[in-house]
């Protein structure tokens, strides 16, 4: 079934069996071409390797990313997120080797040394790139692999909620910022964040026809689980957005995401933040609705949350407030503004 053959420097081994196409492979050495040639019969005796096993072995790694990119990431709507964390996994050390040679070692190895220069969340979204890519290659475009190697290595367990929250130092400089040396546009930004709780992404998807002025209510067509969402809106909020609808068409926000990046870490550089995220402003703006006295009922509707115990990897109470109101015979107390005010910004989110 398996033939080999002296060709110019290298060794070429054919296998050949009924039912499957031939497959040639070349080694500089016979040993493992002897191998190589072993290890294919005795997979097609025992069924693992089926009659498109030669894609397999013709196809790197990187070809598949960059099919899996060009056909299936463009339907979902983290397509620009899962695009640029794909284009980097097609730039593995392993990415120009055949599919079918792609083995859990290598995984396990760049799972490790991902752990030791990013967090083990983005270590779990690289690996479960990585597994959608082998699974679609194997269930939907009928290239014959002996199983999914991503499926068989361990991943790293979550990383534990942040728990960053606005210092009255951080509030204090950011409102600085807004004020005088901030972006107009970007400090729009930043105020519907604190004021909506809404993600990046569907702020800047805001249009004037998902505004409702008179019942002062925003409608967001488009979440990230996909379940549309009506919110309430502050008097500041429904006067920035109305603003904004004056002047301009289509997207109240025509930004992109490398607009926001370069804006953002200008306004941390500026205010002297450190490890501030701007989506941390969604975990403030829900930790606030929470100190305000809303209800869980009344956040979730708010931010779009349908279970409920999601919403505690967003809250982080200050213990001190709750002592507070402890000492205040269990009854509530106004939350206190964390940053002064100044020419119409408001840091808090009293009179909601």
């Amino acid at each position: 079934m398996a033939s080999i053959r002296k060709r110019g420097d290298a060794w070429q081994v054919q296998v050949r069996k009924q039912g499957h196409r031939s497959v040639t492979e070349s080694f500089k050495i016979r040993a493992n071409a002897l191998a190589w040639a072993r290890k294919v019969e005795s997979e097609i005796e025992r069924g693992l390797i089926g009659p498109n096993f030669r894609q397999s072995t013709s196809v790197t790694l990187s070809e598949l990313i960059e099919r899996y990119i060009a056909s299936v990431t463009p339907k979902k709507k983290s397509r620009i997120q899962e695009t640029n964390r794909l284009r980097k996994l097609g730039k593995l050390s392993f990415s120009n080797t055949c599919v079918a040679n792609v083995t859990t070692e290598d995984i396990a190895r760049f799972r490790d040394q991902r752990l030791s220069e990013v967090s083990s969340q983005a270590v779990r979204h690289d690996l479960n790139a990585l597994s959608q890519v082998f699974s679609t290659a194997i269930d939907e475009w009928g290239i014959a692999l002996n199983g999914n190697p991503v499926e068989r290595v361990r991943k790293p367990p979550p990383s534990l909620a942040r728990r960053r929250r606005l210092s009255e130092g951080d509030a204090t400089a950011i409102a600085d910022c807004l004020i005088g040396s901030c972006n107009p546009d970007f400090k729009d930004m930043v105020l519907i964040a604190l004021g909506t709780a809404m993600r990046k992404g569907e702020i800047l998807r805001i249009q004037p026809l998902h505004i409702n002025s008179a019942k002062r209510l925003l409608s967001i067509p488009e979440t990230k689980n996909g379940h549309p969402r009506t919110i309430p809106l502050s008097t500041q909020s429904l006067e920035i957005l109305r603003r904004r609808a004056k002047d301009i068409e289509g997207r109240l926000f025509p930004f992109n995401e490398p607009w926001c990046r370069f804006h953002w870490n200008k306004l941390l550089r500026i205010a002297g933040i450190a490890d501030l995220h701007f989506h941390d402003l969604r975990h403030e703006a829900i930790t606030r609705f929470f100190e305000m006295g809303l209800s869980v009922p009344e956040v979730a509707l708010i931010s779009g949350h349908k279970d409920y115990r999601m919403l505690a990897r967003y809250t982080h109470l200050r213990p001190e407030d709750v002592a507070s109101k402890l000492w205040a015979g269990l009854e509530p107390s106004p939350v206190e503004p964390v940053a002064r005010a100044g020419n119409g910004i408001a840091m808090n989110f009293k009179g909601r």
